[in-house]
């Protein structure tokens, strides 16, 4: 799958590839022009959750298995996650993905 090049590079031995994509979005991106290219728009900004980071956490984990539903793909099949948020250093990604049969890469 990859090479371990020192301590924080890998080198992948095959060009990654995309096989499907999701967008989950907030209201105010579902009201907007471009709604229509949304897989889901969550209306509550805490999408059930109690608090905000754990919404981010969960709206990254329904993208990623909306994503892997598209794809027809088990989360098995699929090498690599590469990820991140601009919430306090990939805290929502690595959560987001701690129980996905899936190894992450955070970015």
């Amino acid at each position: 799958m990859a090479k371990r090049l020192g301590t924080q590079t890998i080198v992948l031995d095959k060009h990654p590839i995309i096989l499907s994509g999701a967008g989950i979005v907030g209201k105010k991106e579902g009201d907007g022009p471009l709604s229509r290219y949304f897989d889901d728009v969550v209306d509550d900004e805490y999408a059930g959750e109690k608090t905000f980071e754990a919404a981010e956490s969960r709206i990254l984990r329904d993208t990623f298995m909306k994503a892997l539903e598209k794809s027809g793909k088990s989360s098995t099949d699929i090498n690599l996650i590469l990820s991140g948020d601009l919430l306090n250093q990939c805290t929502a990604a690595s959560y987001a993905f701690r129980d996905v049969d899936t190894p992450y890469l955070g970015l």
